[in-house]
């Protein structure tokens, strides 16, 4: 199948499908794309959302017609990647890694085969890419996890889990910006607000920019303003 190619996903959108695979540098290929939209298409440019191997584009078109939009949008693909300065943060996360309120983290070091402050080790130890962001609002996919600590999804879901749990499945961990179900394995507590309706933007996060998470104690994760909060127990 060739790539990159635009589909209409819609009355008003475009959907620009870039690879079969996500990777890093398809990352910061979409988000150069999405630069160059939010500079050519100007006022005519509802929104756009890039996500792993996609970005939807959503088009006013009394300010710009459907044939003019696709021609303007290929003309931003076709742009070379180094003609365009991305930029992207690294964002220093604080977690309390407990097992006393996370009862995740010590059944995640088993399924592992490792000890918990090995667990805590290998998932501090590295900077996660922001790959998407979804299923809740300023809930970041981050990736990639290293292959030892990579457990598939829990089988029954949480059907609550607190705001700012740090989660892994599969390839990926990330941060629950807000109660809500979830089939994640619960790692620790983040005492760091990560969305807010009221603010612009409503999140830290963007596609393309990195993640650190940062082990503290329980003493200084109250201080950040944290709250301990007992994440339900679903073993079986």
């Amino acid at each position: 199948m060739k790539y990159p190619r635009i589909e209409i996903a819609g009355v008003n959108a475009m959907m620009v499908y870039f690879a079969d695979h996500p990777s890093e540098a398809l990352t910061q290929r979409i988000m150069a794309v999405a630069q160059l939209v939010q500079l050519q298409f100007s006022d005519a440019l509802i929104n756009f959302a890039p996500s792993y191997v996609t970005l939807l584009v959503i088009v006013d078109h009394e300010k710009l017609s459907p044939h003019d939009a696709k021609k303007l949008l290929a003309q931003c693909i076709d742009t070379s990647i180094e003609e365009v300065q991305i930029q992207s943060k690294t964002h220093t996360l604080p977690v309390l890694y407990t097992k006393d309120y996370c009862p995740d983290l010590s059944r995640a070091a088993q399924q592992c085969g490792i000890s918990i402050e090995t667990l805590i080790q290998q998932h501090t130890s590295r900077a996660y890419h922001v790959y998407a962001l979804g299923f809740a609002p300023g809930f970041a996919y981050l990736g990639e996890l290293d292959e030892c600590l990579r457990l598939p999804r829990l089988e029954t879901p949480r059907k609550k889990v607190p705001a700012g749990a740090v989660a892994i499945a599969e390839s990926q961990t990330a941060v629950y910006p807000m109660d809500s179900p979830g089939g994640w394995h619960i790692l620790g507590l983040c005492p760091l607000p990560l969305f807010n309706l009221n603010s612009t933007p409503s999140t830290p996060f963007s596609v393309g920019d990195y993640v650190q998470f940062e082990a503290v104690s329980e003493a200084q994760f109250l201080q950040l303003g944290g709250e301990l909060t007992l994440v339900e127990d679903c073993s079986s």
